[in-house]
């Protein structure tokens, strides 16, 4: 969700703190997480999202931490954004790598039951379609950073 809804670039104000080592473990990433509320808006995905979400449930599915719930929820209460009908974000304790999360998320909603994702990181993406769904990649990055990789 991070950058498939929110525009995070390098030289904005939280890419300073990504983490540099233990990527992963999820505390690692807490402040750079919480740091989402200044985000801003990727207006054509979340104009799609709005449009999706008068026919069909949206789903919002974050590798980020529970952490930044709050942060997050705020976020898109400010300025009108669209809200999903669920906003699911992986517990403090949870330090799967994002595919293993992600995948275990959805096949609980039901894989058969999805009809497409957004998905920001292409590595995610090609294992979110080696799972049958249809996976759109909202954004490209020409350095991607090791967390992306």
């Amino acid at each position: 969700m991070n950058a498939s809804l929110r525009f995070i670039k390098i030289g904005t104000h939280r890419v300073h703190l990504v983490p540099k080592e233990r990527l992963d473990r999820t505390e690692s990433w807490d402040a750079y997480n919480r740091a989402c509320g200044k985000d801003a808006p990727i207006e054509d995905n979340l104009a799609l999202m709005a449009a999706l979400g008068k026919r069909f449930r949206i789903v919002v599915l974050s590798s980020c931490c529970d952490v930044a719930k709050q942060a997050t929820e705020m976020w898109f209460s400010s300025e009108g954004r669209p809200w999903p009908d669920d906003l699911i974000m992986r517990s403090a304790d949870d330090h799967r790598p994002d595919t293993e999360f992600k995948e275990a998320m959805l096949r609980k909603i039901g894989l058969e039951r999805i009809l497409c994702c957004y998905e920001d990181n292409f590595r995610v993406a090609c294992h979110l379609r080696s799972l049958g769904l249809t996976c759109h990649v909202v954004r490209h990055y020409d350095s991607p950073g090791e967390h992306e990789k």
